[in-house]
């Protein structure tokens, strides 16, 4: 237990730096359309994957030079780079073998299991068995209780749960989610509104060097309006292992203040219920030795009932370096630290939505000009049977609104831990305080393989 409390700590300093970048995506919202699902890979697979190399080079002597180089590049996550040289080796056994293992790290998990099925290695029992039940139907019952500040004047709280049924199908994650969400607030005058919403989602590969993204969706509400549409379309292509641009749009509701997620009326007339739309583009490249950086640019409008069309632009420059990346490592195999700086402009602030007899009813952070740079750390790590990751952040922001730099920081630490082959278990905090808002976020959820 000391052990598990130990790790857990240290994996929560370093999930920070994305929690940045999920504000910075969103403008300061909780959720994000995609939370940067494209960066990630399996880390228990990848892992597993690396422990099988290492078996298969034992079985293959004369081909042992090639393979310790496709291993050097599946460690070092030059997945495109690796495919090229694995089409070098003579025996097609061995060759499908490695292929499908480096498949499974892209999570390209039905060309894994296609090449994984031309092979007889006893190696590859375990990968096989893993590649079998990725591929089943998934269903992820969750919750999610956030509590969170505005500016210091407005808060916004819900409860949230929800199930999400998925299936690999072709290389892409096909997803239908529901989730019921009640949002509260302190001001007592405005109750809560239950909203429910139902989202249909492909996130996937067509090709190793190509992915996309796309969903729809509508988001229904208990009380005023009628229902919100929302989701999102990105494509990323990567050139090579070291460059790729991500290009997309989206369009999701806004969750910072009860006005803006949910909708109040003031004077008698329903205002809020914001959406925010924005089209993005990315680019991300990885040096030599271990660094890397990316770079964004946003142009969006915020639009809700009875409120100005709102304008902005965004965007942000990041620069970082893998400190450590030892697959070999027990229990920590890799340490990121990075600086990113964050500028946002409004056209209009509407902050702070007033009724006619001067109360003020809520809005959403919307500055003139606002910058922030923060230090992040990102760690991860698996142990057994169990995935942690911790992120952390600490900088400083400015806005038009008080003309000092105050503190931009945060934490996010979560776990996974493999249950059977069949169950995982996931949770997730976060608690931050950057572009004005105060977040604490706690999610919960189970993914059941059927």
């Amino acid at each position: 237990m000391k052990k598990f409390v130990i790790i857990f700590f240290v994996y929560l300093l370093s999930q920070i730096s994305v929690f940045a970048y999920s504000e910075i995506d969103d403008v300061a919202s909780v959720e994000g359309n995609s939370k940067e699902e494209y960066k990630k890979i399996d880390k228990e697979f990848y892992l597993k994957g690396l422990r099988v190399f290492r078996k298969i080079r034992d079985d293959f002597p004369d081909e042992k030079n090639l393979i310790d180089k496709i291993y050097d590049l599946y460690k070092d996550e030059y997945y495109l780079a690796a495919l090229k040289e694995v089409e070098n080796l003579s025996s097609s056994e061995e060759k499908e073998a490695l292929k499908g293992i480096i498949y499974g790290a892209l999570n390209m998990m039905s060309s894994a299991e296609k090449s994984f099925y031309q092979v007889n290695l006893p190696e590859l029992e375990k990968l096989k068995r893993d590649i079998i039940y990725e591929n089943k139907y998934e269903v992820t019952p969750f919750y999610g209780f956030l509590s969170q500040d505005l500016s210091e004047e407005y808060d916004l709280d819900y409860q949230k749960v929800g199930i999400t049924a998925s299936k690999f199908e072709k290389d892409a994650k096909i997803k239908l989610d529901y989730r019921m969400i009640n949002y509260t607030t302190s001001s007592h005058q405005y109750g809560n509104d239950a909203t429910n919403t139902l989202r249909l989602s492909v996130n996937g590969r067509y090709r190793p060097d190509w992915e996309y993204r796309a969903s729809a969706g509508v988001k229904f509400y208990e009380k005023d309006g009628s229902p919100m549409a929302i989701g999102d379309l990105w494509v990323n292509h990567h050139f090579n292992d070291n460059f790729s641009v991500r290009a997309g749009v989206s369009r999701e509701n806004l969750e910072q203040s009860y006005l803006a997620a949910v909708g109040v009326r003031v004077d008698g007339i329903f205002t809020g219920r914001v959406a925010s739309n924005k089209v993005f583009v990315e680019a991300n490249y990885k040096a030599k030795n271990n660094y890397y950086g990316s770079l964004r640019a946003m142009f969006g409008l915020m639009n809700g009932a009875n409120l100005q069309t709102n304008p902005y632009f965004a965007g942000y420059v990041n620069l970082g370096k893998r400190l450590y990346n030892n697959a070999e490592n027990p229990y920590v195999q890799k340490v990121n630290v990075d600086i990113t700086n964050y500028t946002l402009s409004y056209k209009y602030d509407l902050l702070n939505i007033y009724d006619s007899t001067g109360y003020i009813r809520g809005g959403y952070f919307s500055p003139p000009f606002y910058n922030g740079t923060t230090a992040n750390i990102r760690v991860e790590g698996v142990y057994k049977k169990l995935s942690y990751g911790l992120k952390g952040f600490i900088g400083g922001q400015f806005s038009d609104y008080d003309h000092v730099v105050a503190v931009a920081f945060g934490v996010s630490p979560y776990i996974k831990l493999e249950i059977n082959e069949r169950i995982d278990f996931k949770a997730s905090y976060t608690m931050a305080e950057f572009a004005d808002v105060k977040t604490n976020l706690l999610t919960i959820s189970f993914v059941i393989k059927i």
